[in-house]
């Protein structure tokens, strides 16, 4: 996990700006609305299931993307 969060702020860091962790972003809908990403993530892993398996991942490649991260380095 740390080495995932070193590479993303780095990413981040990157140009001279710096830009918001994707786990930082907040769910603007249903039911976990204002939660962030990471907090869904620790919390409702059944959610995050459904994320990975059921969303359209051309509109939400990001996410999708980022939670599979998550998984493969917590499970590697």
């Amino acid at each position: 996990m740390d080495n995932f969060l070193k590479a993303m702020e780095q990413q981040n860091t990157e140009n001279g700006f710096l830009r918001k962790v994707i786990g930082d972003y907040t769910f603007r809908f249903g039911m976990h609305k204002n939660k962030t990403y990471d907090e869904v993530y620790e919390n409702h892993k059944s959610y995050v299931q459904f994320v990975v398996t059921k969303l359209d991942y051309d509109k939400n490649q990001k996410l999708i993307d980022y939670y599979k991260q998550r998984i493969e380095e917590d499970y590697a």
